[in-house]
């Protein structure tokens, strides 16, 4: 009998102990993953004239960018001199990049590879890390595999072991993206000046590994036009030389060619 009670009441005790709890994100967690989403989803193109100034190792040049951006791989770039000289043409759609620099009458054709699409834009990123930027979202896969870590700030997204993405707020606007391999900074994108149509005028980049400072400011921004395909397509001039991507110059801070 004595068995029987003291069985009923280890079961009793059991029963009282707490459970372990699946805790819900914070209000503002949400509210700040919700924040994301839409940005992912409301801008899928973009048309804007582009103030683009790049500083690298010390050195520094600019240009004046029209630029035609669209969700995933598609980008067009038309950047000219101060005195309205067509400087370059480049077309990325997909893996494919096409570009054409008048002042050699040379076009180039390859594959859209990092270091290539950081030749004509002076941007060092990947093409989709560079779409996804340019439209104010964080790159494709982040939102949907990484953990996330709610942060004083903001949040982290884990998408593997020691590789993150840490993302700032200020109030309710996307801020900050800074990608992080363990304790080094891939790069590091800075937005401000938000129109009435909550997209930013300004975007500021940093690349530490190669002491690149990149600032564009958008002017003639137009959200989500319709952009046809052929936009991202150049045609061979008359008389041009073809070239193989793989022939053409590594980025050089000194050049006027960018």
């Amino acid at each position: 009998m004595k068995r029987f009670v003291w069985i009923i009441v280890i079961v009793l005790l059991t029963a009282c102990q707490p459970r372990p709890v699946t805790r819900p994100l914070s209000v503002s967690t949400a509210q700040q993953l919700d924040v994301l989403r839409q940005l992912a989803y409301r801008q899928n193109s973009l048309s804007a004239l582009a103030e683009v100034k790049v500083t690298q190792q010390g050195k520094h040049w600019s240009t004046t960018q029209g630029l035609l951006v669209e969700r995933p791989l598609r980008l067009r770039v038309d950047a000219i001199n101060f005195f309205g000289q067509l400087l370059f043409q480049m077309a990325v759609s997909g893996p494919d990049l096409q570009a054409y620099v008048p002042s050699d009458n040379q076009y180039y054709s390859g594959m859209a590879t990092l270091d290539k699409v950081q030749r004509f834009t002076g941007l060092p990123l990947s093409v989709a890390d560079l779409v996804a930027s340019l439209l104010y979202s964080l790159p494709p896969g982040v939102l949907e595999s990484g953990e996330v870590v709610a942060q004083p700030q903001g949040l982290d997204f884990i998408v593997a072991p020691g590789v993150r993405y840490e993302v700032v707020f200020s109030g309710r606007l996307l801020h900050r993206v800074r990608y992080r391999i363990d304790d080094y900074i891939m790069y590091d994108i800075l937005y401000s000046q938000w129109g009435d149509d909550g997209f930013p005028r300004r975007l500021e980049l940093s690349v530490d590994s190669s002491l690149t400072q990149v600032v564009i400011q958008f002017e003639d921004v137009e959200i989500n036009p319709q952009i046809k395909a052929e936009k991202f397509h150049l045609t061979i001039p008359d008389h041009a030389e073809l070239m193989p991507l793989d022939e053409v110059e590594p980025v050089d801070e000194s050049s006027n060619n960018l």
